[in-house]
């Protein structure tokens, strides 16, 4: 049988206030590898809001002659009455979803963090969507074969420049958040801007280069309820990607 890790979340916002938020005492459940990934800026939104949830980890296992066994989560897949078995999955009472972006968009509905205004709204969405495609070009460079990992990550820190000065002009104009108030574009960006400067190490000064980005890096970590999420031991640090990365 798969020995998944079930991870039941104290969090530092629980409690009645929120069982309060969640609409009841029943807590989420969130599925994913036990890697940061997809599912961390989930984890932090959930912290955020005091949501009370179970952190369901799947573990990848190595294979004798090579490869990888992914059973822990193939063999629960199909049985758990998602639409569209994925991960990561979110299960809200009867509310079951797949998709990174529609667990957020999810979330940030219930607590008011998809934007206050139609405008806010359209700009979660591009912000979202535009950090996929940042994303997308980082795990292309983290499961890149072995031997052309260097000539990858040398290509995609040649690369990433411009879309890091698209993200530090729309912060150095004066937002304090990247779509007005505080959104769900907040807490995937500030993943994926700690990842940008943990590849950029070594080869660009990210304070000096990006400024705004880096002070924005600084606010959310600050946020009472992350600040304590990143102190606890059930926190992730590494691995970000799967054991089957180059770059973990």
């Amino acid at each position: 049988s798969a020995s998944r890790l079930r991870l039941p979340i104290p969090g530092t916002m629980a409690g009645s206030e929120g069982e309060a938020k969640s609409g009841g005492g029943e807590k989420v459940v969130l599925g994913y590898w036990a890697i940061r990934g997809l599912a961390q800026p989930i984890r932090y939104l959930l912290e955020y809001t005091g949501t009370p949830y179970e952190d369901v980890r799947y573990t990848l296992q190595p294979k004798e002659g090579g490869g990888w066994d992914r059973s822990e989560w193939t063999d629960v897949k199909f049985t758990l009455g998602l639409e569209f078995p994925n991960l990561p999955y979110l299960l809200d009472g009867d509310i079951k979803l797949t998709q990174s972006n529609a667990c957020l968009r999810h979330i940030g509905r219930k607590h008011n963090l998809n934007g206050a205004t139609e405008a806010e709204m359209c700009d979660v969405d591009l912000l979202l969507d535009e950090s996929m495609d940042l994303r997308n070009t980082i795990t292309k460079v983290a499961y890149t074969a072995k031997d052309d990992f260097d000539a990858a990550m040398a290509a995609w820190r040649r690369r990433v420049p411009h879309t890091l000065k698209v993200l530090e002009a729309r912060l150095a104009a004066g937002r304090e958040w990247f779509a007005g108030g505080l959104t769900v574009a907040d807490f995937v960006l500030f993943e994926l801007l700690d990842q940008a400067r943990g590849m950029l190490e070594g080869a660009v000064a990210f304070a000096e280069a990006y400024p705004s980005l880096a002070a924005f890096l600084e606010r959310f970590a600050a946020l009472p309820a992350i600040a304590a999420y990143r102190k606890r031991d059930d926190f992730i640090e590494h691995p970000i990607n799967n054991l089957s990365a180059c770059w973990l």
